[in-house]
């Protein structure tokens, strides 16, 4: 089950791989999420007992997910072999964090940082050779700060497109990073609470905290100096590529909480989370399939990175036989390429179809179907150039057709003219015929004529009119026309002053453009016309030229003219702008030389009032010292003032007086400087000796803190390798080694044992299974279990239902086959083990048929296991203290904590087995490692566990353990409490 990230647990170790033997290694920052780094100096404060000499890998752990996986396919022999002893390599080594320069499997930082000489003692390594990644403690895959090509960030300042002022997006971004810090137990890590405006106006220690949690989650090995923040977070961002590292300066690092600085660093933070999250995403697999989609076979890999994994555990184990290992992986690649060669065939078929369709498509003379299309294209552009010849014919024929509507409009008004004269000359006649007295003959005669006179004009009339609505729509158009090229002419003009082409000319020459028929229009206007309306009127021309309607030709002379003066306006322009970014260089430059001497003014006037305050606090003293000797001289005068008049016989006395007295003053004056500087020597001697005496506490502290933090380090790194791969018998095994030594070799004949989480079942594992001849001297007085959940239900629920089943079956399945010293895939076992993990040890954790060597603690399990478990303690005298926590955050919800805990001490108590059944039971509101939990939680644990050791001690026939409710946090696995 998962737990704390501080303690010891059979689910959270670093994980290993041979993803460095391949030269073709990958020099991207590699993911967080892989590389979690388990680090904790608390627990285990006394001495251990000797441990076995565990072998180590000689390899490097993993450096990331895919991102540093490197091509299995590489050819190994390519890599050379740099020693003549196939047993002495120079791949391992180096040294981790916090100094273990000894340890081969300390993983590498990524931070540049200084050099060390990195150790070759190895008890076994690879024969294969490759460059060291790493040159000594916290070594950095990004190199140093100046010459990596990874850490190659920008020192100029880049804009930040993300809207950082605006409220809203910096609550959303607050709120991610606030779900991040809270679903990766930020809090319990680093043992430090955040406000709840921690993320809107934090501390700067919260920055402080926040910022290195979230740089180790990137690089877990870095390890942070005493020198400050300020000056190590640049270079650390420069590693990582941040991309707007121009904004950030070592005077806002000194005070990120400033209104004007957090939203930087706010966006520093959710930057570095989206980093985080995007890295895990790709450990996830989850962009396999653009992998996929670019034609990359990330399948072989994956076969050949399965292949080195088994043969690394193998030899790992001191075995060299990888047969089966190759001989799986061979079959893969034969199954991998007769699907190819399946999907080889079906793609040749098709093609071959696809051919015969081509054919059959194809007509009796040969042409294929796109021959055909090619064709009809051809005649589809002929038909299009016999329509745009058309077209040009059409426009042709209506100019024609303009000139004969000008030419009708003519004869309409001359056909008007010809009217009236008629009507007179009608008159006249009628005049004349009343004079000459027609017949009814000749008048009728002269009707018929008239009426066909009429009809003629009538029809000539209609051409007119028809004749008139042509002109006057031409005339609208023209007229629209002419109004847009005055309002062109109009706003070329006013653009032509505002940039001095028409007002002050270039070249000598002014560039302002009349239109030509406007002007004459206007000039030839009879008064009382405005000459706008009539404008078009005065000229009986037909159309106009260019030159005809415009002053200037635009063409060649007025356009080459503008595109000049534009390059002209465009040079002086870029010279101005370059000018600009100089005096905009000298102004941040200015601006930051203030802020420096701001803050040196800042840092003057504090030190000046703290002299002020001196100087005020030394003239006080002066001025009561100087008023006390005033009023001494004045008593003194009064009394020499009556000495003189009531003593004058007795002055020779008194000189003498005086003179004894100076001399008694030069002589305490002259012994007091000599004590002073005696005193002085004195001082200075004993702050001599304390500051020797400090300097070398400190020095012997730094070395004993170094040498306690190696051995606890190497003695968790051991714990942890061998977790994913060992056995509860074995153990069970060495618990009894232990007990043994701390019995025999320190004299302590009282022993009780504690186990935490996983260490419960190894206690069980103790008491259960493991027979009393091989426990020896290792007979327990006691043992309490503290946490026992079980796994297999904690993995259910953490998992879920379908990844669950899908592991367990799978281990079942590589166990059944004779396989269980197999690893487990990485993508099953991610987040739950760091490090590798068997398919025995797997299914032991998580079948559900309750034929797991570690499934003592399930709520399901039936009673019959049960009688073999806590039924079969031995011997049955061993006191047993359970302490179930109430608020297990890694026990499911449906669980009833109290009826299993008190089924379990049934079973016990059935079978004569010595349970504490007053102090056993359910810690109400204790979580599982009782991280976070009230005072009163704890104190009530405490006190249990103290009155179960009291009534230890108080049995004649067990032990006592040592009564010591100190602090400290549980860790995951076993502990032993001794009585000295």
């Amino acid at each position: 089950m998962s737990q704390d990230t501080h303690l010891f647990s059979a689910f959270k170790r670093p994980r290993e791989t041979l993803s460095a033997i391949n030269n073709n290694m990958s020099a991207i920052p590699q993911p967080t999420s892989s590389l979690k780094r388990v680090a904790s100096n608390q627990g285990l404060q006394g001495p251990r007992p000797a441990q076995p000499n565990f072998r180590h890998s000689m390899l490097p752990p993993r450096t990331g997910g895919s991102l540093a996986r490197t091509s299995s396919g590489g050819n190994l022999v390519d890599m050379g072999i740099t020693s003549a002893n196939p047993r002495d390599s120079r791949i391992g080594g180096g040294g981790g964090a916090n100094g273990f320069a000894n340890m081969p499997s300390s993983r590498k930082s990524y931070a540049p940082t200084s050099s060390a000489p990195q150790s070759t003692d190895h008890r076994r390594s690879s024969v294969y050779s490759r460059p060291s990644m790493g040159a000594g403690p916290s070594s950095s895959f990004f190199g140093s700060a100046g010459s990596s090509a990874i850490a190659v960030a920008g020192t100029g300042k880049v804009a930040d497109p993300r809207p950082l002022r605006d409220p809203a997006f910096r609550g959303k971004m607050a709120q991610d990073v606030q779900d991040f810090l809270i679903q990766y137990n930020f809090e319990m890590e680093t043992k430090h609470t955040l406000g709840p405006k921690a993320l809107l106006s934090p501390m700067q220690k919260d920055f402080v905290m926040i910022f290195q949690w979230l740089y180790h989650r990137i690089d877990p090995s870095y390890k942070f100096s005493m020198r400050g923040l300020e000056t190590e977070a640049i270079p650390l961002l420069k590693a990582v590529k941040y991309p707007y590292l121009g904004n950030i300066t070592k005077a806002q690092l000194g005070a990120v909480g400033g209104a004007n600085n957090w939203p930087t660093y706010l966006g520093l933070l959710h930057w570095m989370v989206q980093l985080i999250q995007a890295v895990e995403n790709f450990d996830d697999g989850q962009y396999d399939d653009a992998i996929e989609q670019q034609n990359l076979d990330i399948g072989t890999a994956k076969v050949g990175y399965r292949y080195l994994s088994q043969c690394y555990m193998r030899w790992l184990n001191d075995e060299d036989d990888f047969t089966p290992f190759k001989e799986d992986m061979i079959q893969e690649f034969e199954e991998r390429s007769a699907q190819d060669q399946e999907i080889l065939v079906g793609l040749q078929a098709d093609y071959d179809e696809l051919v015969k369709a081509i054919s059959e498509l194809e007509d009796e003379s040969g042409k294929s179907p796109l021959d055909k299309l090619k064709s009809e294209g051809e005649t589809l552009r002929n038909d299009q150039e016999k329509f745009r010849k058309y077209t040009e014919h059409q426009r042709e024929k209506t100019a024609h057709f303009q000139t004969i509507n000008t030419a009708l409009r003519e004869e309409g008004e001359a056909a008007r003219a010809e009217i009236a004269r008629l009507e007179v000359e009608k008159t006249e006649l009628q005049t004349t015929v009343d004079r000459q007295g027609l017949s009814t003959g000749d008048i009728d005669r002269m009707n018929t004529e008239r009426e066909k006179l009429t009809k003629g004009l009538e029809t000539v009339e209609a051409k007119l009119e028809e004749a008139l609505a042509v002109a006057a729509n031409k005339e609208a158009e023209a007229l629209k026309k002419l109004e847009l090229l005055e309002h062109a002419v109009k706003r070329y003009n006013e653009l032509g002053y505002k940039i001095g082409a028409t007002s002050t000319g270039i070249d000598g020459q002014t560039y302002e453009i009349d239109i030509i028929p406007l002007s004459k229009a206007a000039q030839s206007a009879p008064d009382g016309s405005s000459g706008d309306d009539e404008r078009l009127l005065y000229d009986v021309g037909v159309g106009y030229g260019p030159r005809q309607v415009l002053n200037l030709d635009l063409r060649h002379d007025v356009k080459p003219t503008l595109n000049k003066f534009r390059g002209e306006i465009a040079t002086r322009i870029h010279t101005a702008q370059d000018v600009s970014i100089k005096n905009q260089d000298k102004l941040d430059n200015i601006q930051e030389t203030l802020k420096d001497k701001a803050e040196e003014l800042e840092t003057l006037e504090a030190r000046l009032s703290a002299v002020n305050d001196e100087y005020s606090e030394i003239k006080e003293t002066s001025a009561t010292e100087t008023s006390a000797s005033n009023a001494e001289i004045e008593k003194l005068e009064r009394e020499l003032q009556s000495m003189r008049i009531n003593a004058q016989s007795g002055l020779l006395a008194l000189e003498q007086r005086l003179q004894s007295v100076n001399i008694e003053y030069d002589q305490l004056t002259h012994g007091a400087h000599v004590l002073r500087e005696w005193y002085h020597a004195e001082v200075e001697k004993m702050l001599q000796g304390i500051i020797h005496l400090k300097m070398h506490v400190q020095d012997s502290l730094a070395a004993w803190d170094e040498e306690v933090d190696k051995e606890l380090e190497g003695y968790r790194e051991t714990l942890e390798k061998k977790i994913g791969t060992s056995s509860l018998h074995r153990d069970a095994k060495e618990i009894a080694l232990c007990i043994s030594y701390f019995k025999i070799q320190l004299s302590r004949p009282r022993v009780v044992l504690m186990g935490h989480s996983t260490g419960c079942q190894d206690v069980m594992e103790y008491l259960c299974r493991l027979e009393v001849s091989q426990q020896a001297d290792g007979q327990l007085d006691g043992a309490i279990l503290q946490a026992p959940v079980s796994d297999r239900e904690a993995l259910a629920m953490i998992m879920g239902p379908d990844a669950y089943d899908r592991s367990w079956k799978h281990a079942q399945k590589l166990v059944r086959a004779g396989k269980g010293a197999e690893i487990m895939p990485a993508q099953i076992t991610k987040g739950i083990f760091e490090a590798p993990c068997t398919a025995s040890r797997w299914y032991s954790l998580t079948s559900p048929l309750h034929d797991g060597a570690d499934d003592f603690f399930s709520s399901d399990t039936p009673a019959e296991n049960l009688e073999q478990t806590f039924g079969r303690i031995t011997p049955a005298r061993t006191p047993l203290l359970i302490l179930y926590s109430g608020a297990d955050e890694f026990t499911p919800p449906a669980v009833d904590k109290k009826a299993l805990v008190d089924r379990w001490v049934e079973v016990c108590r059935r079978n004569g087995v010595a349970v504490d059944v007053a102090n056993s039971g359910v810690v109400a509101g204790a979580t599982h490692n009782y991280a976070g939990c009230a005072e009163p939680v704890v104190q009530d644990f405490l006190g249990r566990v103290n009155r179960f050791l009291d009534a230890v001690m108080a049995a004649s026939i067990v032990g006592a353990g040592k009564k010591d409710g100190g602090g400290g946090s549980l860790e995951g696995g076993v502990g032993l409490m001794s009585k000295v």
